[in-house]
């Protein structure tokens, strides 16, 4: 069997661009369609049925636009439907027929306009889905009125730059900058270029349509909570603008593939790390580390190493980078990732955090500094970044000093003995920078995540303090996180804050999916014992 599979995903691995991705695609969709041809009747009863919304119910609008290839977020999504049916509310699942230019499922290898099987296999596979577990559905595209567009549209495909494309307001919102994650997304890469403009107008296009029907929908529904996945990307972040305006509650969730864990949290939403303030409540409370956090917290740090790094593929846990007497360690993030996107501080940017690291190292010969490219950049079967720091930095500095080592992508070993050899750590956002100073490092942050700002990071306010700070703690006055907060932080942000999913929410169906590829839509049995399920329908319920 594990034969077979191999010479399956070798077959798939060939298949992945060009017209035989094209030809793989259209084949699977036809599968899909076969496999599935007793629940067409089911789809079709159900959109006659939600023409006509229950009165008496309490709406909640899950957005379920996006490809559902693998089911874990349709089968989530489900769980946490029939959680709130329960408690007399009617979920209603918003979904897209392809009435948007663009979308954040797609890239540049992969969209609609060079393969348009995508988006017809997207909205089977979510009509199929919804309608087998016979639940409300609304088809946004329904509520798009292009007539009232038209100056809009024209008015966008008049924009010249990514510049301009960069300022595009739109209804009071900065569309140009809500969408920008976006277009880097799909070009796989932080630095736009001319040729990038045309897609960029295309996001600016969708957002617009998405800004008008969601708008029309809020008008027409009373939805009293809301669920979207992520909430950063164009495609869910134009809706959550909308729904702050109104000053309405939602949830966010996100799902880590390598974990295999759903998570969702309060209104903040996903991404955001303005949560100090509500760190800083918990921990008036929760002020001692007992032996079973402890436990706890050691467990998930050996599972996040274990499962998360080492099962994505990308790194060995076996292997380790040894550099011995390095004095300062490097670590980047994927330039486009929404991890790293905006979060600049002192630094313009990754790109100038990296340079004047550099700089310093070249300036300071009598210390190592080791850069460590993210392993993902190049080590994933999908998503490979088009903008590399290992050639950027190739390019910018054409002969390095030996003092100064970079450890490019492609090197599988892990970096935890890397991690532990140097005196300093420096991250930009990398969640590297918290396992280093669990390890009781010194880190200093270049820009801002969820863990700088609570005295687990130096966090220098400029340049000059960055840099001053580096040398202070080099010359042997080293900043060490408190112990005890960061493990209690660990645990809150991973135990508290985010709900980390009982896995029985979607891994059971998910098994048996995975062995059949995926064609038969699964059909999802609630889990009333569940009590992480049962700990989030109880927090959805109380923002309201």
């Amino acid at each position: 069997m594990k034969k077979i599979f191999a010479w399956v995903f070798k077959l798939k691995l060939a298949t992945d661009s060009g017209f035989l991705f094209k030809l793989r695609c259209y084949v699977l969709h036809v599968f899909l369609f076969l496999a599935n041809i007793d629940l067409l009747p089911l789809t079709w009863k159900l959109k006659k049925e939600n023409f006509l919304y229950p009165a008496s119910k309490k709406l909640v609008a899950i957005f379920s636009m996006y490809r559902p290839i693998f089911w874990h977020g349709n089968i989530f999504e489900m769980q946490i439907n029939k959680g709130l049916a329960r408690k007399g509310y009617q979920p209603v699942h918003f979904l897209c027929r392809g009435f948007l230019d663009v979308c954040d499922t797609q890239y540049y290898g992969s969209n609609k306009k060079n393969n348009p099987t995508l988006c017809k296999d997207c909205r089977l596979r979510n009509s199929l889905f919804y309608a087998r577990n016979n639940a409300m559905t609304l088809d946004l595209d329904d509520y798009l009125d292009v007539s009232a567009l038209r100056e809009v549209l024209r008015s966008i495909e008049q924009i010249k730059s990514i510049e301009e494309a960069k300022d595009y307001q739109y209804a009071g919102l900065p569309l140009g900058r809500l969408v920008r994650l976006s277009v880097c997304r799909y070009w796989l890469r932080l630095t736009l270029l001319p040729e990038h403009l045309p897609v960029y107008k295309d996001f600016l296009r969708a957002a617009v349509k998405l800004h008008q029907v969601f708008s029309t929908v809020q008008e027409k529904f009373d939805f009293k909570n809301h669920l979207i996945f992520n909430g950063r990307y164009a495609t869910y972040n134009i809706p959550l603008q909308l729904i702050k305006k109104k000053n309405k509650p939602f949830h966010t969730y996100e799902f880590s593939e390598q974990e295999r864990i759903l998570y969702t949290k309060d209104d903040i939403g996903v991404m955001w790390n303005d949560i100090d303030t509500r760190f800083q409540e918990w921990l008036k409370v929760n002020q001692e580390l007992t032996p079973d956090f402890e436990k706890e917290i050691e467990a998930f740090i050996q599972k996040r190493r274990e499962v998360f790094v080492a099962g994505s593929g990308y790194v060995d846990l076996e292997k380790s980078i040894d550099i011995p007497d390095t004095d300062v360690v490097v670590f980047t993030n994927i330039v486009w990732d929404s991890g790293a996107f905006e979060r600049e501080t002192i630094f313009e940017s990754q790109f100038d955090w990296l340079d004047k690291i550099i700089y310093w190292g070249i300036a300071h010969p009598e210390y190592k500094l080791v850069v460590r490219i993210h392993p993902a950049e190049v080590n994933v079967v999908y998503n490979k970044s088009l903008e590399l720091m290992a050639d950027y930095i190739a390019q910018k500095f054409p002969k390095l000093p030996g003092n100064v080592v970079v450890i490019p992508a492609q090197e599988r070993r892990n970096s935890y003995q890397l991690m532990q050899q140097a005196k300093i750590v420096l991250t930009y956002t990398s969640s590297i920078g918290l396992e280093a100073a669990i390890a009781g490092k010194s880190v200093i942050a270049g820009a801002s995540t969820h863990y700088t700002r609570l005295g687990i990071t130096l966090n220098p306010m400029s340049q000059e303090e960055f840099f001053s700070e580096l040398e202070t703690q080099l010359m042997g006055t080293a900043f060490h996180p408190d112990g005890v907060l960061v493990k209690l932080y660990v645990y809150w942000f991973y135990k508290i804050y985010h709900y980390l999913n009982d896995v029985n929410l979607y891994k059971k169906p998910f098994k048996v999916f995975e062995d059949s590829w995926f064609l038969r839509v699964p059909k999802v049995e609630p889990l009333e014992s569940s009590a992480a399920l049962n700990d989030m329908i109880d927090e959805f319920v109380k923002k309201r």
